[in-house]
């Protein structure tokens, strides 16, 4: 497989708990994409 890069744009969420707005700065995440084999394998 492989491991990727991916830009996540920031975005406006709600605290379930309190009900206030807050904002998730914009972040990198890493992304697994699984190879041909492996998919098939474990299908």
């Amino acid at each position: 497989g492989i491991f990727n890069v991916v830009k996540r744009n920031k975005k406006t969420v709600r605290n379930p708990q309190t009900g206030k707005k807050m904002t998730v700065p914009e972040k990198n995440v890493v992304k697994f994409k699984a190879a041909k084999v492996l998919n098939e394998a474990i299908n």
